[in-house]
């Protein structure tokens, strides 16, 4: 499985996700991505996240703003 990283509060993040499901009725993928800060490879933890159909190239976007939210809750 393909590694992608990001940025959330100037740390490195890296996350990465299976196949993404779709859904007809809704015109939308959904998928679980699982992320770690760069360092602590052991301590994972996992965001759900959907995108729209025509928004399919958003997707490492809309993973980093699911990973972001979980962050800054914590």
């Amino acid at each position: 499985m393909e590694q992608y990283c990001c940025f959330v509060n100037n740390e490195k993040y890296f996350f990465t996700y299976g196949d993404l499901k779709y859904n007809r009725n809704g015109k939308t993928y959904s998928g679980v991505a699982e992320f770690w800060k760069e360092g602590c490879e052991r301590e994972r933890d996992t965001v759900p996240f959907y995108t729209k159909e025509d928004e399919i190239d958003l997707t490492h976007k809309k993973i980093q703003e699911q990973i972001e939210k979980k962050i800054c809750k914590n």
